[in-house]
């Protein structure tokens, strides 16, 4: 026992004081470093929930930016088919949700704190695999649908300028015949610049703008001088010449369509591989972008 008396008012342990001084030393660490871990694991378990919030924002705007364009890709699709020798234009949805968590989110921290939240278990690992693989396969399909589209639009530009040269040769050939003496004044050729002058007419009537439309210069014109040509008696060099234009043209209108056709195609399976990727990273992300959507 330790043996206590009384001096200037105070009661004095004789031989225990230092015993108590490493208690109170010992409980005031013991108390200082469960303080610090209570912090720690306070900006821990907070950094944590940041991230995985941080995440699901990014992957709930991820799913949008992926839903528009895949639709945007439908559209075009319809467009492409309903007028194939327009050139619409693929709206293009400006997003860099993935990028920023493809590329710029510390997948280690994302990674940790998933686990942090949802157990350590196979179906938590194997979910977490599947969000940054669909992410990943999104991210290279859009990539590759802005590349394929680039080329598209280049490709059927190219189409249509060689059809606009060869249209603006066949309109110079007709107009040259149009001036011809020869077929103006010989009684067996004044038809076929009338002829010519007619459908010449029914085109511009129809373009009162002077807009050379693709489908309508083959139909008001190409088409016409063709089926003309082809039934005429007259044969003649200039007609000749004419005849083959019109066919080069007639196959080159045929081309842009086809190619048109064929990239509607394109587009319409983009359209699925983005909406069933989409519909698979909203399957795999549900959970965490409903504990963390606020």
């Amino acid at each position: 026992m330790f043996e206590l008396y009384f001096q200037n008012g105070e009661f004095i342990s004789e031989g225990g004081s230092i015993w108590i001084d490493l208690m109170i030393n010992a409980l005031g660490a013991f108390l200082g470093f469960l303080g610090a871990y209570f912090l720690y694991y306070y900006a821990e378990n907070t950094t944590k929930k940041d991230t995985l919030k941080y995440a699901a924002r990014l992957l709930t705007g991820i799913i949008d930016y992926c839903k528009n364009q895949a639709s945007n890709c439908s559209t075009i699709a319809e467009e492409i088919l309903a007028t194939p020798w327009e050139m619409p234009l693929l709206k293009i949805e400006a997003s860099s949700d993935l990028k920023r968590i493809a590329e710029r989110i510390d997948q280690g921290k994302f990674f940790h704190s998933y686990l942090f939240k949802y157990g350590r278990s196979d179906e938590a690992y194997k979910n977490f695999a599947k969000i940054y693989g669909k992410i990943d396969f999104l991210d290279l399909t859009i990539n590759d649908l802005k590349i394929v589209n680039e080329k598209i639009q280049n490709s059927l530009w190219e189409r249509k300028k060689e059809y606009a040269d060869t249209f603006t040769a066949v309109k110079m050939n007709m107009e040259r015949i149009i001036l011809d003496d020869r077929y103006i004044r010989e009684p067996q050729f004044v038809h076929i610049p009338n002829r010519f002058n007619e459908i010449l007419d029914s085109f511009y009537n129809a373009n009162p703008k002077g807009q050379e439309n693709i489908r309508e210069t083959f139909v008001y014109v190409i088409w016409q001088l063709r089926l003309f040509i082809v039934s005429n008696q007259q044969k003649t060099p200039e007609l000749t010449d004419i005849l083959q234009l019109t066919m080069h043209a007639i196959n080159q209108f045929d081309g842009i369509t086809m190619a048109a056709t064929k990239n509607a195609e394109d587009y319409k399976i983009y359209n699925n591989d983005i909406n069933k990727a989409t519909n698979e990273l909203i399957a795999v992300t549900e959970a965490l972008r409903k504990d963390f959507s606020s």
